[in-house]
């Protein structure tokens, strides 16, 4: 199947990622991996930024229809191209795993940056604890991808993610490799990590269940699906209304 449209959008998202406040939190090198080599993109954006970034998605001359599935503090974003090919994407405020608040979102929009790519990025020790987020609470290993990825990076930098680790999470361990694969006893030294973030107090905590519970009893009555269509289309049909109107 021609992808030519699904990619020309995904290098519009690249290109215009700083513009429209998003930064991509899973990347592993050009952007041509992120046409080939990802199924979704991670995207982290706040509020305004979540429907700016739809908008452009919607403004796209290729886009046919935007496919948007709720869920709590994400959303599961489906564009599908008038070619038939298909941009999947995953819009994310916040990183809530079993109430546990797992990105310090703040601190990833502060520290990110355009890498040599173009690509509006999270820091690299950011990106490494995202993917190991994942990784742990999912009790599946790195992507071999992610695993070649990082294990490529400059030693400087390695070492960089390496203190990050282990300072915040208190692990043990010798090279970055070893958080590759899930072990109880990591996740078991992250949710003390996270837990003593202000971010995670028993409050907050209570505090964002409590918003889950209600969130799912919500949709229990609303759709959690929603389609919308190409912003191009509907302003070319205000124009020829317009054309009409004027006519008569």
């Amino acid at each position: 199947m021609q992808q030519l449209q699904r990619n020309e959008l995904i290098d519009a998202i690249v290109s215009n990622s700083n513009r429209i406040q998003c930064v991509i939190l899973n990347p592993c090198g050009p952007a041509a991996k992120l046409q080939s080599d990802q199924s979704t993109i991670d995207l982290l954006v706040d509020e305004v930024g979540e429907e700016d970034f739809l908008e452009f998605c919607r403004s796209n001359k290729f886009v046919k229809e935007v496919i948007i599935d709720r869920r709590f503090k994400r959303k599961k974003v489906s564009v599908k191209m008038l070619d038939g090919s298909e941009v999947r994407l995953k819009l994310i405020r916040d990183m809530v795993l079993k109430t546990l608040s797992t990105l310090p979102v703040d601190d990833v929009f502060e520290s990110s940056n355009e890498n040599q790519y173009g690509i509006m990025v999270p820091s690299v020790e950011h990106q490494f604890e995202y993917i190991l987020m994942k990784s742990q609470f999912s009790k599946t290993a790195f992507p071999d991808k992610y695993q070649k990825y990082f294990s490529a990076m400059d030693p400087a930098i390695r070492s960089s993610i390496f203190r990050y680790m282990q300072l915040k999470y208190n692990f043990v361990f010798n090279v970055i490799e070893d958080l590759y694969k899930p072990k109880n006893s990591l996740l078991f030294k992250i949710t003390i990590g996270l837990r003593a973030l202000p971010c995670n107090s028993l409050s907050r905590m209570i505090w964002r269940g409590c918003q889950l519970f209600l969130w799912n009893i919500f949709f229990l009555f609303y759709k959690k699906s929603k389609r919308l269509g190409p912003l191009v289309e509907k302003a070319s049909t205000e124009k020829n209304n317009r054309a009409s109107a004027n006519f008569i």
